[in-house]
């Protein structure tokens, strides 16, 4: 009998962030009764008054974004919070501001970040303006951004646009991503396929998201 390949930090956090966001989604948006509504939309609040840099902060939040972490989230050595702790705090408390007086779902599963700014900068664009230079400028400093600190002000900057715009996204894939840039070794990979996805043929002709488009997610093995 074969053994299954091990799983890797990216799959497990991409998975891990995705059925935290899909539960409090579901149950905020009462498609699971209305206690789980107001359970939902109490953790929801706790979220979105915390710092999306520092996971350590805000200890009503730890239960939502700590209860039952896999094994892989966790630091290999220490006590200080692993990359894919920090992404996933980072992740949650963004979705949970970005789903803030929304009645259709901000969270979108297959749909990367970089086609969601695509949409936003050319929804917010000019008369003939192509792109939103305002919104280009944020992305651009996402990217750059060397500390956890800059990029989650640079990234909530943006999810109050896409709020706006009730644009949503696949916060999985956006919480692998920050673990990515957080790696220099694997910050250039992250760089260039939201580079592809911001240009791509499909978000240029369309200024939407593809919503049936699925992104592989970084599957680097740092944590």
């Amino acid at each position: 009998m074969s053994v299954p390949a091990p799983r890797t930090v990216g799959t497990v956090l991409t998975d891990d962030v995705r059925a935290r966001v899909n539960t409090l989604q579901e149950s905020s948006l009462n498609r699971r009764g209305p206690a789980a509504q107001a359970n939902a939309q109490a953790d929801l609040a706790k979220l979105r008054g915390a710092d999306p840099a520092d996971p350590a902060t805000h200890p009503e939040c730890w239960s939502i974004v700590q209860g039952d972490t896999p094994p892989e989230l966790l630091p290999k050595s220490g006590d200080d919070p692993s990359a894919a702790e920090r992404a996933r705090h980072c992740a949650l408390v963004t979705y949970a501001r970005h789903q803030q007086a929304q009645t259709l779902p901000m969270h979108a599963s297959g749909v990367g970040f970089a086609r969601a700014v695509r949409a936003v900068g050319v929804k917010r664009a000019a008369l003939g303006e192509e792109f939103d230079p305002g919104v280009r400028r944020r992305f651009d400093q996402l990217l750059l951004s060397p500390t956890w600190t800059g990029r989650s002000e640079h990234l909530n900057a943006l999810v109050r646009l896409m709020r706006t715009e009730s644009i949503a996204f696949d916060y999985g894939q956006l919480a692998n991503d920050l673990r990515g840039l957080s790696h220099p070794e694997d910050a250039r990979r992250v760089r260039v396929r939201w580079a592809r996805d911001l240009y791509s043929r499909v978000a240029a002709e369309t200024g939407q998201p593809n919503q049936n488009e699925s992104t592989k997610p970084n599957e680097g093995e740092l944590a």
